[in-house]
């Protein structure tokens, strides 16, 4: 219960953050997982596996350019208090989520199909070539998706309707 609080709470506030200004302080996402990590102290490993697995992932999507370092370490984060298990359940949401609203958002500017269009290149590119390089977004592409309230829709959606 005291886990699920703090979940809400930080990824609620790190939403918010990033509504405003497109960046999560570090201060956020470092004390979200030692607290987590602290909270299951008691409960065994799942939250150092959880953060592990986070960050991991994080780092592989920052790498590519999914995501910004903020976002990398506020999945790191929540991991450390979902735990591994529950992590891949929100992450599963959270893809949902961001296509969802990074669709609305990109309908609204009027250049999803544009867009789409960008990214299946980008897709047969990478299997003509067998190399996946690093999406590098067009001019005024960068940092439209509020990623932390697409981690907030997912972290909900695993607490209520777990994939797996």
């Amino acid at each position: 219960m005291l886990s699920t609080i703090l979940l809400l709470a930080s990824l609620s506030a790190a939403a918010l953050i990033d509504l405003r200004s497109r960046r999560i302080p570090n201060s956020m996402t470092v004390s979200a997982a030692l607290l987590g990590l602290l909270l299951s102290a008691s409960g065994g490993a799942q939250a150092l596996i959880g953060l592990v697995l986070g960050l991991l992932l994080g780092v592989f999507g920052w790498l590519f350019g999914a995501w910004r370092a903020g976002d990398a370490k506020l999945i790191a984060a929540t991991g450390a208090i979902m735990g591994a298990h529950d992590l891949i359940n929100a992450l599963v949401w959270t893809f949902i989520a961001a296509a969802l609203i990074g669709g609305a958002i990109l309908l609204k500017k009027g250049v999803l199909l544009a867009r789409l269009r960008r990214l299946l290149h980008y897709i047969r590119l990478a299997l003509l070539t067998k190399q996946v390089e690093q999406y590098r977004p067009g001019p005024g592409e960068e940092g439209e998706l509020p990623f932390a309230v697409a981690l907030l829709c997912g972290a909900i959606g695993a607490l209520l309707l777990p994939v797996w």
